[in-house]
Parts: C-alpha cells; sequence; structure tokens
C-alpha cells in the first residue's frame, strides 16, 4: 500500500497503481547487482576524469568530496586535494564503487623561455624525483633527471616535468646563434688585432682593464692578462679568450756553426720568423729552424699579433768534412784527418774506439760511435764501427765442378765473398760451387776484417752414358769418358754394377743411382730404374694341326705377339691362329714386351702332319672317339658371317671345319678345340664370296658331319 517495490528475483514486471478501477503501471527491472564502474582509478590534483557505468539512469556521489567531487548525473570526477576516495554510482536501490587515488601535481617549472640553437639552460621544479622530456628533440632536448635543456634547431617546444604520472610543462623557443669567431688569439699592450663573426651582431669585451673592443671587432690590448670578447646575435653569443701580453721572448742558442740548424722559440704562438740577412742565415717562416749560411752577425726577428722580437746571432766557421776510413778491426788502428788546424778529436764511447790528439782511432771492442772534431764550440762528425776479427774458415779445401761444399766461421754475422767467382761462388750460407777446374780463396770479413780459405775445384767427371732402364736378370752396360774411375751402385738390392766395367745387373724392381768416382773425389751419377719381367701366362689350344688346316692358340696375356720356330713346317698369324704346311714338329712363341722392354715369353711343342691323321677318319682326343651331333648354322641364309654351333660326346675335342662352294672348292679351313664338348665358333667368310649354296663340313676321329646352308648378300 506504501508503493514500496522490493526486488524478489531477475527479471522484469509492471507494477500498477489502480483507482475506481482505472490503473496506471511502470515497468521494472530487478537486477543481481550493479556492473562494476569503468574509467581511470588515478588522477593528478587539479586535474578531471569521466567515470561510467552500463546502466544509465543512477547517481554518483564521492565518499569524500575534501579529496574529490563527482557530478551526480555526469560522472565527472574533479580532484581537490592528495588521497584515496571513492566514488559510487546507485540505481534502484543497487550501488557500486571505484577506489580513486588522487596524486599531487609538480610544482611550475622555473627556467627561460629561449635558448639559444647550440647553448642550454637549465629548467628546474620544486616537486623532486621527476622526469624531463622533450615533445620535439629536433628543436630542443633536455636531460631526463638534470632539466638541462639543450636548443637544437630553430623553433618552439615544450618541456615536460612528470612525477607519478602526473606532469607539467613549460614552452621555449629555440633561437639563432652566431657562428665562431675568428682571429688571433693574442695581442700585446698597445697593440690591435681585429676579430672576425658572421652576421650583424654587437662585440663587447668581458674585461675592458685588459681588452677593448670596437663595433668592427678591432681589440685593443690593455693590460697583460686574459678577456674573454663576445659577438651577441639575437641573445646569443659566441666568445673568443684573447691573451694580453706585454711582448714576446725569443729563446735559444745565440751562436752556431756555418752549414748547421739550430730551432728558435717564442712564447708567443702563431707568429711568423723572418732573418735580417738571409745570405749569412735563413730561418723558417713558422718553424724557426735557422740555418748558417756563412760566417758573420745576423738578427732574427719574430712578429705575432702586433708583438715583435729579435735575436742575435753569431755565426762561425766549422770545420771541414772528416775523411779516412769508417771501420777498423778490433785492437786495430786508423787515422781520421780533417784539413781545418787547431780543433780536437774526441770518441762519443771510448769504450768501443779511442781517439788520439792527432786523429789516430783504434778498435777497443765491436761496435759502433761517433767521432768528433771540435773547433771554437762546431764539430764535424764521423760515423765509425769496430769490427771483430773472424776465427778461422772450417770446413773441405775441395770441391768439384757442379758440387758444392759448405763452409763454415764461429764468429757470426760476417759476409762471404769468393776471390774469382768464375772458379767458384759462395752463398751467403757459406755454400761453395764450383764452377771451373782451378784454385780460388773463399774470404768471410767484417767490413775491412776478414779471414779466407783456399779451395781447389776439380774436373767432374763426365756425363755418365748408357741405357737408364734395365730389366731384372738382364745387364747393359754404362759408360764414362773419363778413365780410371770406380762404378758404385746405390742400392745394391736392385741392382749390382762391376766396380771396373759399368756392367750393371738388374737384380730386383725399382731405381738406383749409379756413381762413377775418380781419383779426385769428383763422381757423376746416373738413375737407372730396374723393371721388372712380365708374366706370361701358358698357351691354351691343339698341340697338332693337320697339313693344309688351321688351329687357333690363345693366352691369357694381352698383348703378346705370336712366332713360329719354323715357318717351312707351320705359321702362326697375329692372332694365334696356326696353319700347318709340312710334317714335322715345331714350338709356337707367345713373346710379351713390357712399357721398359722387358721381354718373356712361353712356348708350345707342336707337330704337323697329314689329313686324314694315321689312326683313323677323324682326329683322336684324349684316346677316346668323338661324335659330332646337334649341327646348326644360324643365321640361314646369311651373308658370308654366322654362329657354327655343335655339341661332342667328350670334354675336349679337336675339330676340322671345312666349308667349300658346290664346285667343291675349299673356300675356308680351319682346327678348333671343343671345350667341353661344345662348339659355339664365329665363321667369317669374307666379303667377296658369292651368293649361292655352300657346304661345311665338321670332321672328328668319328667321321663327319655336312650342313648345307645359302650366302645372300
Amino acid at each position: 500500500s506504501t508503493g514500496i517495490v522490493t526486488g524478489v528475483s531477475v527479471g522484469t514486471t509492471n507494477i500498477y497503481y489502480t483507482i475506481s478501477g482505472c490503473a496506471a503501471f511502470r515497468s521494472v527491472t530487478v537486477i543481481s547487482a550493479l556492473p562494476a564502474i569503468s574509467g581511470p582509478s588515478g588522477m593528478c590534483v587539479g586535474s578531471s576524469i569521466t567515470l561510467t557505468d552500463s546502466v544509465t539512469g543512477g547517481t554518483w556521489l564521492s565518499g569524500n568530496t575534501s579529496i574529490a567531487t563527482v557530478g551526480s548525473t555526469t560522472g565527472v570526477v574533479t580532484s581537490v586535494a592528495t588521497g584515496v576516495v571513492n566514488i559510487y554510482y546507485s540505481t534502484g536501490g543497487c550501488a557500486a564503487f571505484r577506489t580513486v587515488t588522487v596524486s599531487p601535481s609538480p610544482a611550475g617549472i622555473s627556467g627561460a623561455t629561449s635558448v639559444c640553437v647550440g647553448s642550454t639552460t637549465t629548467f628546474t621544479d620544486a616537486t623532486t624525483g621527476g622526469v624531463w622530456s622533450s615533445g620535439n628533440v629536433y628543436i630542443a632536448t633536455v636531460g631526463a633527471t638534470t632539466g638541462i635543456v639543450t636548443g637544437v634547431a630553430f623553433g618552439a617546444t615544450n618541456i615536460s616535468y612528470t612525477v607519478g604520472g602526473c606532469s607539467v610543462y613549460r614552452s621555449i623557443s629555440a633561437t639563432s646563434g652566431t657562428t665562431a669567431i675568428t682571429g688571433s688569439s693574442s695581442v700585446c699592450i698597445g697593440a690591435t688585432i681585429t676579430l672576425t663573426a658572421a652576421g650583424g651582431g654587437t662585440w663587447t669585451s668581458g674585461n675592458t682593464s685588459i681588452a677593448t673592443v670596437s663595433s668592427g671587432g678591432v681589440v685593443t690590448g690593455i693590460a697583460s692578462g686574459t678577456a674573454n670578447i663576445y659577438y651577441t646575435i639575437s641573445g646569443c653569443s659566441a666568445y673568443k679568450t684573447i691573451t694580453v701580453t706585454s711582448g714576446s721572448v725569443i729563446s735559444g742558442p745565440s751562436t752556431l756553426c756555418t752549414g748547421s740548424s739550430i730551432t728558435l722559440m717564442d712564447s708567443l704562438a702563431g707568429g711568423s720568423w723572418i732573418s735580417g740577412n738571409t745570405s749569412i742565415a735563413t730561418v723558417g717562416a713558422t718553424s724557426g729552424v735557422v740555418t748558417a749560411i756563412t760566417t758573420g752577425v745576423v738578427n732574427i726577428y719574430y712578429s705575432a699579433g702586433g708583438c715583435s722580437a729579435s735575436k742575435t746571432l753569431t755565426i762561425t766557421a766549422g770545420p771541414a768534412v772528416i775523411t779516412g776510413a769508417s771501420s777498423v778491426c778490433i785492437a786495430s788502428s786508423t787515422t781520421l784527418v780533417d784539413v781545418t788546424a787547431g780543433g780536437a778529436w774526441s770518441s762519443a764511447s771510448s769504450a768501443i774506439a779511442s781517439v788520439t790528439a792527432a786523429g789516430v782511432v783504434t778498435g777497443m771492442s765491436v761496435g759502433a760511435t761517433t767521432i768528433s772534431y771540435t773547433i771554437g764550440g762546431c764539430s764535424a762528425t764521423w760515423s765509425f764501427t769496430v769490427n771483430p776479427i773472424p776465427v778461422s774458415i772450417t770446413g773441405p779445401t775441395m770441391a768439384c765442378v757442379g758440387a758444392s761444399i759448405t763452409l763454415t766461421d764461429a764468429t757470426a754475422g760476417g759476409v762471404w765473398l769468393s776471390g774469382n767467382t768464375s772458379i767458384a761462388t759462395v752463398s751467403v750460407a757459406g755454400a761453395v760451387t764450383g764452377v771451373a777446374a782451378g784454385v780460388v780463396n773463399i774470404y768471410y770479413s767484417f767490413g775491412s776484417c776478414g779471414t779466407y780459405r783456399t779451395v781447389t775445384v776439380n774436373p767432374a767427371p763426365a756425363a755418365i752414358g748408357g741405357p737408364s732402364v734395365v730389366c731384372v736378370g738382364h745387364t747393359i752396360t754404362l759408360t764414362d769418358a773419363s778413365a780410371g774411375g770406380i762404378w758404385t751402385s746405390g742400392s745394391i738390392t736392385v741392382a749390382s754394377i762391376a766396380s771396373t766395367t759399368g756392367i750393371l745387373t738388374g737384380l730386383g724392381s725399382g731405381a738406383t743411382v749409379v756413381s762413377y768416382t775418380i781419383s779426385t773425389g769428383c763422381s757423376a751419377t746416373k738413375t737407372v730404374a730396374i723393371s721388372a719381367n712380365p708374366t706370361v701366362s701358358s698357351i691354351v689350344g691343339a698341340s697338332s694341326v693337320v697339313i693344309g688346316f688351321n688351329t687357333t692358340l690363345t693366352d691369357a696375356t694381352p698383348g703378346g705377339v705370336w712366332s713360329s720356330s719354323n715357318s717351312s713346317v707351320a705359321t702362326v698369324g697375329s692372332t694365334g691362329i696356326v696353319h700347318g704346311v709340312s710334317s714335322g714338329s715345331f714350338n709356337i712363341l707367345y713373346t710379351v714386351t713390357n712399357t721398359a722392354g722387358c721381354v718373356a715369353y712361353t712356348l708350345k711343342a707342336m707337330s704337323c702332319g697329314p689329313t686324314p691323321p694315321a689312326h683313323g677318319n677323324g682326329l683322336m682326343v684324349n684316346g677316346e672317339n668323338a661324335a659330332i651331333e646337334n649341327v646348326s648354322i644360324l643365321p640361314n641364309p646369311n651373308t658370308g658371317e654366322f654362329i657354327l654351333n655343335a655339341t661332342c660326346g667328350v670334354e675336349t675335342t679337336e675339330v676340322a671345319i671345312e666349308v667349300s662352294n658346290m664346285l667343291g672348292q675349299v673356300i675356308y679351313n680351319n682346327n678348333i678345340i671343343a671345350n667341353n664338348g661344345a662348339i659355339n665358333e664365329r665363321i667369317v667368310l669374307g666379303s667377296n664370296l658369292a651368293n649361292g649354296m655352300y657346304l661345311l663340313n665338321l670332321r672328328s676321329n668319328t667321321g663327319n658331319q655336312v650342313i648345307r646352308f645359302v650366302v645372300e648378300k
């Protein structure tokens, strides 16, 4: 009855109000809870944020308006003071809240509003612990912790200072600066120099009691000291430090000798030097190096920044050039000479070389020193070396033409030299090589100190003549035109050689170096290769052939040559085909020659008799009769070339093959061995064979088989 609506469960319902049967209603939505408030949870003092809730129509409320207020309908939170506050949102009896932390804002930034390009200025903030940043680092940069702002390029930007997420900023303008000042850095009291800089700026002096400057950059020295001279454009300045001096002071020797040089210096830098008389002495305009030309007196002047000074130099005559030897052996002496009389001799190291008043220099120890001759403070010098005396040379006293020996000397560091390079040369290591017969001195020296050894160069034997290859078990004879020598083999297991005859016998495959040595000890050598003989397999085939017929022999070793010991009984072709000529016995040889020319052979003893053999109509093989069966010719017809196939009844059979034309003329015959009882033979009758019918007759010791075939080309 009071109109108080109580939510029972989530959903929407209508609430009615009725009077006299008439009603009005309002829809009410029951929710479980309000959604969470969204928006920032932190803010700075004096700033505002906006909070929102997805359920509209509610009311906003601040839990502590002394920290932050909130618009009741807008949700806009405005911070008042630092602290933590809950902001509430309620509707329909439901409420949500969000905790907001209000942080203090930094104090205002203090500092300049402009900086020159290339210059710096410092910003400060009373609030500590913040970080500095630039809105545009191409115009101005700022140190993150120092607040030092550096102008980079013309323009304006904001410099921010942030503490705990709260920031303040200050605008700054970078303005163009001036260019560097050029001109002298020093000026004398009462003198002037002119400085220059680009742009329409203004000149000022940092200390007018030391130096003043005009509007045109003319600096006048007032008193000794330093002053900064500034050039300012649009508030930006460049400066140059000027030193004001009372004058320059030249330091250095006052005398020098003709032909020598000294260096003068002045306390003021950047000036120029000049000689008062260049015929007496010259001076480098910027270096101050004075070179004496002739005797006399000359003033040398130095000018800098309007200040000048002078120094008087006296040029005296020096001694003439020292002449004489530049080295001597230990304990030996030599005399140096200077044509200028009245001087005094001295040694820079008398422990290496001493010198007398007369210029006699004596070597005391190995090394180098300087000998001086001095007159009136002017000296001539002479570089001098004391060399060791080499000990005696050791090594052979005889060498052969074309051969080398090595000489040595215990004193290291010397130089080897041949007294006659047409007889012998010598290397830097002391290797002596004979060039021609004769006697020569080989020298080893340090400068003028040396020793030598006499070496006799004997002629070498003539070159060894004869073959360079021999076969194992064979001999060759080596020769040499130089008589009376002895032959030796370098490897007696490979080859032996008779010491006086030079007959060399091959013992095993390999190589040996043969030497021929004459009475002087000089030798000639020759390398001889000993080649192994080839290995030849046994000849395979029949041991007899019928007069007028052929049989084929084979050998497994390739590359050999066939020959007959008696070609009047039987001949043999290059392929091993033996042809019977007449009755008798003969040997067939198969000879193989290797690349070194070594020869080996095998032979087969054979006989030749009439046909048919005396013991029957066929051939006897191993004491058994052999029947011929299954004879075929493929192809048939053919072009005169075909394969003959047949079988025999025993393992090894000799079969005669004969081909004749229909006139009875024999055009082909050959004896073959039927191995393992089989015949498979390729027959080639020749290209001149006419077309027609032909007979092939196979004969063995049991008879014969005849088969016809046709030749068609």
